[in-house]
């Protein structure tokens, strides 16, 4: 129990410092490098496709703008994992696993220009899991998305794509805003 507080209030922190920050940072970049764009957001509780397994997490990206259409970072995506074992041939117990995968992260803006632009992207790395044997595994992900209410230093997005990682294939829900 002490395990699951304690993750959970570590997700709560993230989420609290990533909007504070986040929301107050686009005062802050004009007069910065135009060149860089920094990505925060959320994905709501999804199901995997197999054994019932829930996940959540909070992501931060910081990506070097090559062109219109082309940037390419680094992605930190802390995922709260819930899930049901069997530690017993009788009894199933409700487990929590926190997961904290470092990604390269790549994007690619389909219209750039529009007020409303489709764009995909890719994420590939390495991460711990945090658990009973914490171990080091590797993590993927593809997305396609909708940036909307765009200004010079600002946008909202929906994403939704396929993760796979250690414990499977799960399709996470995304929303956030891009400086």
């Amino acid at each position: 129990m002490r395990k699951v507080n304690l993750m959970k209030g570590l997700l709560t922190l993230m989420l609290t410092a990533v909007c504070t920050l986040g929301l107050n940072a686009q005062d802050k970049l004009e007069g910065t490098n135009k060149n860089m764009e920094y990505e925060y957001s959320i994905s709501t509780k999804t199901t995997m496709f197999q054994d019932s397994i829930g996940a959540m997490s909070v992501n931060i990206a910081n990506r070097y703008v090559f062109t219109e259409r082309f940037s390419l970072g680094v992605q930190i995506s802390p995922t709260f994992f819930t899930y049901y074992s069997d530690k017993s041939d009788e009894l199933y117990t409700k487990d929590n696993d926190l997961f904290l995968p470092v990604l390269i992260s790549f994007r690619y803006d389909i219209l750039p220009k529009g007020k409303i632009s489709p764009y995909f992207t890719a994420n590939f790395g390495t991460g711990i899991l945090f658990s009973e044997a914490d171990r080091w595994v590797l993590h993927g992900g593809a997305y396609v998305g909708l940036d909307f209410f765009r200004r010079e230093l600002f946008s909202l997005f929906v994403e939704f794509g396929l993760d796979y990682g250690v414990l499977g294939i799960y399709t996470p829900f995304k929303i956030g805003f891009r400086l």
